[in-house]
């Protein structure tokens, strides 16, 4: 999977050649085109775009697995976007002469979600069922407003009304059998037809449903046809929870060349900086060009230009150095910087101080709009911590509003659990703080967080005017950063809280490893419990794996901690490269690791855990031989979850371990043996 992420990042950059430059001739940039000419430069677009698509996919497929997909929640209208995307269906269903048919209930004209993905899951789920329709066969839409429940959606609240969207079709059918199967990537179930596709699509589907917070089944009978059903949360989008837009002054209409603002355009990619500055020069931009790393800080502090675009893969110095010398440097650091490349890595470049991130391959609109932007901006804000509160309580909503709103973060407030529900689909706030004493109760609504797969991610503090009793402390264990009591929030301590969510922005706070890059021991803890309570409410299988580096500290006493820092980090990269997206690498210990393998079984993961220790054996590192038997070697212990607390679970993995310690290191061993 990784090396399909990358390969795939690989195609992006003269894909955007392509993309670029057959659009600017399509524009007529450099004189008119003939019918021939306009038809065949048409084709070369179209076919880039349909391309980008698929390789979109594939990194789509990545970003989910890894948790770093974000949604952009809109209200829009339902019959318009469903005819949107049979527009762009309508060749393919005409050559199979296929009238798709839509029938919509009248309770529902609009939806609020993000509605790119939304158009992506319905593109996908009708494309599949016009592909495996004969032709004259039928394929249609079905949209209604249903009511909630637990067997429909495990995590849907009481009250909680479901947009349920049908696709279906009178085509060959899936076997019963083969219903879990088609959701796997690169899963076709007849790779001889002659049907196109990656295998990715319904894959992509499942995922991009989840991540809304619904769910997606299949039925339909074998033989007659397929039925996809599609259940989405209604949410409502709030007004009053968007940004308010600055009030800009009014663009002057004429502007004398002296005045254009400078664009530092840094770029190795020769086509890449052609399709930048013909874009920019039409734009009334003056433009300078740097092609490295280095030229690029000098130029940055040479030119002081209005803005930069910053490529991330550069000689010399990469795009990522780069921004942190010209934040660090008092001359440059106001200059705004917009990433520009095909690395998705928007965390770490807010984090070092970029303005604003855009994928290649470039969209003209969006850039030529960012940079208006910036242009009647005097700086842009910094990327704001969002936070949601959800609490009925006036006092405490007050307190917390006055101390957020001073110290920079963004706050939202919600006084029941289904507006609180609603602002959190829409808006995917970086921390949600909940009243343990609200009247449809505080521990319900966390509960419901955790299993609801669009939400469970998201810290969350609790808020409580009583002592929590052992039990009610045992119910939240796991699921929550931290409880505060309501005294506190008169005091500013709350900030230090918040504030170290906002270092790592936007992972959670203290959940890093610094030196490993991994996740933490206190992560371990709080993730072991949820894929735990997950494995017992949905009878998953769950496997940990606890690796220890055999005889660590002989290393570190031959060689010094820096080279044992440097072995650490080489294995936690090791397997970070080896696991699936779901799976969970955390520090378990100064030299050891603890993997947690969910929906795996024990058999699947001795075979991954005995493939980490041939891996690490056969890696050279670097002064191995100051060793006893001359490798770096590591000693594993498994265990599979049966019905265990985490302690246990933990306590049975680490006997294996030292089992393996025992006998003679550089194995793996089970418990129970």
């Amino acid at each position: 999977g990784r090396f399909i992420a990358n390969a795939s990042h690989e195609l992006r950059t003269p894909l955007h050649s392509i993309i670029g430059f057959s659009e600017i001739l399509l524009q007529k940039t450099f004189g008119d085109l003939n019918e021939k000419q306009q038809r065949y430069t048409n084709t070369i677009y179209t076919s880039g775009k349909h391309l980008i698509h698929l390789v979109n996919n594939i990194l789509d497929l990545a970003k989910i697995e890894a948790g770093k997909m974000e949604l952009s929640h809109r209200t829009f209208p339902l019959k318009t976007t469903i005819d949107e995307v049979l527009m762009v269906l309508k060749p393919l269903a005409g050559k199979k002469v296929i009238e798709p048919k839509i029938e919509m209930s009248s309770e529902v004209d609009s939806f609020t979600a993000d509605k790119i993905k939304f158009k992506q899951i319905l593109y996908n789920l009708l494309s599949n069922a016009i592909k495996f329709t004969p032709e004259g066969g039928t394929v249609g839409v079905n949209i209604e407003k249903v009511k909630g429940n637990k067997e429909i959606l495990p995590w849907a609240l009481e009250s909680q009304r479901l947009l349920k969207v049908s696709v279906w079709d009178t085509g060959v059918g899936i076997r019963p059998e083969d219903r879990e199967k088609i959701f796997e990537e690169f899963e076709q179930l007849d790779p001889s037809k002659s049907t196109e596709g990656t295998g990715l699509g319904l894959s992509l589907t499942k995922k991009l449903v989840e991540l809304h917070g619904g769910q997606i089944e299949v039925g339909g009978t074998y033989g007659q046809g397929a039925i996809f059903n599609v259940y989405l949360p209604f949410v409502v989008h709030e007004k009053q929870t968007s940004m308010p837009k600055p009030i800009l002054p009014p663009i002057a209409e004429t502007r004398l060349k002296e005045e254009c603002p400078l664009v530092l355009v840094v770029e190795d990619d020769i086509p890449t900086v052609e399709i930048l500055t013909i874009h920019l020069t039409q734009a009334g931009y003056r433009i300078a060009h740097a092609y490295d790393g280095e030229e690029a800080i000098l130029k940055a502090k040479e030119l002081k230009p209005f803005v930069i675009t910053l490529d991330i893969m550069l000689p010399k110095k990469d795009g990522w150095e780069v921004l942190q010398s010209l934040k660090a440097n008092p001359d440059t650091r106001d200059i705004p910087v917009i990433i520009h490349s095909i690395i998705e890595n928007k965390e770490l470049a807010f984090a070092l101080g970029a303005t604003d991130y855009m994928v290649k391959p470039v969209d003209k609109s969006i850039l030529l709009e960012k940079l208006t932007e910036l242009s009647l901006l005097t700086k842009k804000a910094r990327y704001p911590i969002n936070i949601l509160v959800v609490t009925n309580d006036n006092t405490i909503r007050n307190n917390l509003y006055n101390i957020l709103q001073n110290e920079g973060f963004v706050m939202q407030s919600a006084s029941d659990t289904e507006v609180a529900f609603n602002l959190a689909l829409t808006t995917k706030p970086n921390l949600m703080i909940v009243d343990l004493n609200i009247p449809e109760g505080g521990f319900k609504i966390i509960n419901d967080y955790r299993e609801n797969p669009a939400l469970r991610d998201i810290p969350i503090f609790a808020i409580t005017s009583t002592n929590l009793s052992p039990d009610e402390r045992l119910e939240v264990v796991g699921q929550i950063e931290m409880v505060l009591c309501k005294d506190a929030i008169i005091s500013k301590e709350i900030v230090n809280h918040l504030r170290n969510i906002e270092v790592l922005y936007p992972k959670k706070a203290g959940l890093i490893d610094e030196l490993t890059g991994v996740f933490n021991y206190r992560y371990f803890q709080i993730r072991l419990a949820q894929e735990i309570r997950r494995s017992t409410r949905y009878n998953l299988p769950l496997v940990l794996l606890i690796l220890d580096v055999d005889q660590f500290g002989h290393y570190v006493n031959k060689k010094g901690e820096h080279y044992g820092n440097l072995i650490l980090k080489k294995i936690a990269e090791i397997i970070r490269k080896n696991i699936r997206g779901s799976d969970v690498l955390v520090r378990h210990g100064i030299d050891s690791f603890a993997i947690i393998l969910t929906n795996t079984f024990l058999s699947s993961g001795l075979i991954l855990a005995k493939r980490f220790v041939s891996m690490i054996h056969d890696y050279p590192f670097l002064y191995e031989d100051v060793q006893p038997k001359g490798k770096i070697t590591i000693s594993m212990g498994a265990s599979e979850f049966k019905e265990h607390s985490p302690e246990e679970l933990i306590h049975s993995v680490e006997l294996a371990l030292s089992s393996a310690i025992t006998k003679g290191r550089n194995r793996v061993e089970v418990f129970p043996e």
